[in-house]
């Protein structure tokens, strides 16, 4: 039997101060409506290569774990007939302050949700590739100030019937990471990959 394996890996670059849509302009190819992509982004490859930051500890991503929320959200939405039964998986991304030691599959939260100001941010956008989708989030110099200490995607909660907003304990984690990351009064990229392999 064929199993199906989703790897998240998570990178972190310096952009200018951009507005959501001179991001989508610059950083962001252009997509279908769909999400594949259609062409090249206005910066290249190379040049974000180059803007690519390393985290607290060195490395140069973060790996996440999908948690259970996760997984019942995606055997859902492969399960339904209908495209109006489907749940929104990547609505929110989050950054948490809050000392963490570790990610579990039944984490609920990311440790310190909405701590600061644009702690919690609505993906400027997303990109399809191949066996791959690349959610891109923008976060400006006043957005998420302080020491992130992890990372995660919240959506759709069904047992409550409610979306993920911009308000701190709204939707339900859909995966969790740490990601140790001293923000200061710069703007950044976060590029939140996910891999789908057989």
């Amino acid at each position: 039997m064929d199993t199906i394996g989703i790897k998240g890996i998570i990178r972190i670059h310096a952009i200018p101060e951009w507005d959501d849509d001179e991001f989508r302009y610059w950083w962001c190819p252009p997509t279908d409506r769909h999400g594949r992509v259609t062409g090249t982004a206005r910066i290249s490859a190379g040049e974000k290569r180059s803007r690519q930051v390393p985290l607290a500890d060195g490395r140069m991503q973060a790996e996440n774990l999908i948690t259970s929320n996760g997984l019942a959200l995606i055997l859902n939405n492969l399960s339904v007939t209908g495209q109006g039964s489907m749940q929104c998986m990547a609505q929110i991304l989050s950054v948490g302050n809050s000392v963490i030691t570790g990610v579990t599959r039944g984490d609920t939260s990311v440790a310190g949700d909405g701590f600061t100001t644009g702690a919690r941010k609505v993906p400027a956008s997303f990109a399809i590739t191949g066996f791959s989708t690349s959610i891109t989030t923008n976060f400006g110099s006043a957005d998420a100030v302080g020491t992130w200490t992890n990372i995660g995607l919240y959506g759709f909660n069904p047992s409550g019937s409610q979306n993920a907003s911009t308000t701190a304990g709204t939707g339900q984690l859909i995966t969790h990471a740490l990601f140790s990351f001293v923000k200061g009064s710069s703007s950044y990229a976060v590029n939140y990959m996910f891999l789908l392999s057989n």
